[in-house]
């Protein structure tokens, strides 16, 4: 009998790290995929007899698709290049395991019906994108449907969750910045009730209070939601400050985008006059003038992640909600310099 046989909870991801191989490789072993070596698919199942691996019979007969319902700001359309990015690398997670997709789009707020997807098609499971309403998460889990939120917490949706952790990355941006003189750094954020975007606001606020400097909402606005249009408000609100800051975090690149289109307007320049950190680190950061700090969020991890905890729920291992989290990377470009002291 193996060491954590009777003493763990066995899980398709801990025989994977066990065999130092993918996911889906276990889960096609178990399930006799021919393309699975037989050496290789008998020392899965050799470590799966000894884990103690017992998976539960399925409820329902499987349909190798699954929904992915994001929530936006505008029914059936992705609010950016972020949501664009979510569905591409949960098609290709999924693909791993011969799961088609459905994607539907549905109103973040407001009311809003029943994703139609979950309505007119079979699925064997659903992943929740976008900040979806609690009501919809709680819907979903009394249908007894597997389902897994990205970016988001049990505690909120009361579903297994995958978030990104940001503080580590934002509080090192953060510290960089005081570093090269910047002791007034403002943040525009969308929602702070986002999860992700509290982590955050919270990661930004602790640095600033742990170097004695003001911490508190004078230098934060919020509230107009997350593209290029509240970057360039947020930037106009904070210039507003006497006197305004000389460095700005912004809780996603496209309102840093904004924010530095808004600021090359008014004549300031980045970075001598202004450093501007974003987060996702979307593929644009390379290509602006200058080039754009921010803090990759691990989306193609994140996703990944996501898909392969749902596939543990619908290969009948765990209804139990669980909290994972994949780690943020601080991404330092040209868009950050020394601060220039502002004269007395």
């Amino acid at each position: 009998m193996d060491e954590f046989s009777g003493t763990q909870q066995v899980s398709l991801r801990t025989m994977a790290r066990r065999m130092n191989v993918a996911v889906s490789t276990v889960s096609r072993a178990l399930a006799g995929d021919p393309r699975i070596s037989s050496e290789r698919a008998a020392e899965i199942r050799d470590l799966a007899d000894r884990l103690g691996y017992r998976p539960r019979p399925l409820r329902r007969r499987r349909a190798n698709a699954i929904a992915l319902i994001i929530a936006s700001q505008k029914e059936g359309v992705a609010d950016d290049l972020y949501q664009q990015l979510v569905t591409l690398h949960v098609e290709q997670a999924s693909s791993e395991f011969q799961n088609h997709v459905h994607v539907e789009f549905v109103l973040r707020h407001g009311a809003a019906a029943y994703p139609s997807v979950l309505r007119e098609n079979r699925v064997d499971g659903v992943i929740l994108a976008g900040h979806p309403s609690v009501e919809l998460c709680q819907r979903v889990r009394e249908e007894g449907i597997p389902v897994v939120v990205l970016n988001d917490t049990v505690r909120r949706t009361g579903c297994t969750s995958v978030i990104t952790d940001f503080v580590p990355g934002t509080s090192e941006a953060v510290c960089r910045l005081v570093e090269l003189g910047h002791w007034s750094i403002g943040f525009v954020a969308s929602r702070r009730e986002y999860p992700s975007v509290g982590l955050r606001l919270e990661a930004y606020q602790r640095v600033l209070a742990d170097c004695g400097l003001d911490a508190e909402d004078t230098l934060v606005v919020e509230g107009f939601g997350g593209g290029v249009a509240a970057g360039r408000e947020g930037v106009r609100e904070l210039l507003r400050r006497e006197p305004p800051p000389t460095a700005i975090v912004f809780t996603n690149d496209w309102m840093a985008i904004g924010g530095m289109n808004e600021l090359m307007r008014q004549g300031y320049r980045v970075p001598e006059d202004m450093s501007l950190v974003g987060h996702d680190n979307v593929s644009l950061c390379d290509e602006l003038e200058p080039a754009l700090t921010s803090v990759d969020g691990g989306v193609e991890e994140l996703t990944k992640m996501g898909v392969e905890l749902l596939q543990e729920q619908i290969e009948g291992h765990s209804d139990a909600p669980v909290q994972e989290r994949v780690p943020g990377r601080l991404v330092w470009r040209d868009s950050c310099t020394q601060a220039r002291r502002q004269e007395l």
